[in-house]
């Protein structure tokens, strides 16, 4: 279903808007990217293929644990800890989207001014060595120049399914009443709900309008707070223990799902 979806896409973009899509950013999973292709939605146009580089992230820690599993020296303390991991793979995305046009230190004469961390142990980086040359290659480091990332279509998608919960059978109508309030949620806040309800007529009292202030004010004092450094400590130790709670489940009754294992 989804592939066939991101092909119409496609095939109708000349006929709607007059336009090409130039790329495709996908999730690692080339399924989608090679129905695209294989439909030529352009004559004489080639569709470029761009990676999220918040599912690379992902990929690299995934990686890096499934080469813990395999070598037992790694799981000694102080070797390849879960805290180390996520760093790693944090480290790897933000070299790309620091990085995505231009190695700024190099061409300012000033790599010798940066101070880096304590270098990992030996056992460590010979470990890795090999892992960190694939995820290095060209033809991976190529699709993710632009630093591009499906965040704002997850969170959009979040927005639409808080509405429109998955766990509730409903149909095509409702849905498109969940996802154009969802576009109006996610670009200008719940205060164009108001507009909405005054559309179709109804009344609008001061207590929904203030609610709509409120919730909204909310929303804007939860985003500036999530970007305190605490806060961000506060989230890389919670992801830390939900990565190895998923570790542990999928060692116990294997993995369900991910990209590519229906092939």
């Amino acid at each position: 279903m989804e592939v066939d979806t991101v092909i119409e896409k496609f095939q109708r973009s000349q006929t709607l808007h007059q336009m090409k899509y130039v790329n495709y950013l996908g999730d690692g999973d080339s399924k989608t990217f090679k129905g695209v292709i294989d439909a030529k939605p352009y004559e004489n146009f080639t569709v470029l293929r761009k990676q999220c580089i918040d599912h690379v992230q992902k990929r690299v820690g995934i990686r890096l644990r499934n080469l813990k599993k395999k070598t037992k020296c790694l799981v000694e303390r102080g070797k390849l800890t879960g805290k180390l991991i996520d760093e790693l793979s944090i480290y790897y995305r933000l070299g790309i989207r620091r990085n995505c046009d231009s190695q700024k230190a190099k061409a300012t004469n000033t790599l010798d001014n940066y101070k880096h961390k304590p270098a990992v142990s030996n056992v460590v980086y010979k470990a890795i060595k090999s892992l960190n040359e694939e995820l290095s290659s060209n033809n991976l480091l190529t699709r993710c120049i632009g630093g591009f990332t499906q965040n704002g279509n997850e969170g959009f998608n979040s927005t639409v399914w808080t509405l429109n919960p998955k766990s509730i059978s409903s149909g095509k109508i409702v849905l498109d009443v969940a996802t154009n309030i969802g576009v109006c949620i996610f670009n200008d806040g719940h205060a164009l709900i108001l507009y909405i309800i005054d559309v179709t007529g109804m009344k609008i009292g001061p207590n929904s309008y203030n609610m709509c202030l409120d919730v909204d004010a909310r929303r804007v004092k939860l985003a500036e707070k999530s970007l305190s450094e605490a806060a961000k400590q506060t989230r890389m130790s919670l992801k830390t223990l939900r990565k190895e709670t998923q570790e542990q489940v999928i060692n116990l009754g294997g993995q369900l799902y991910g990209a590519g294992i229906a092939d």
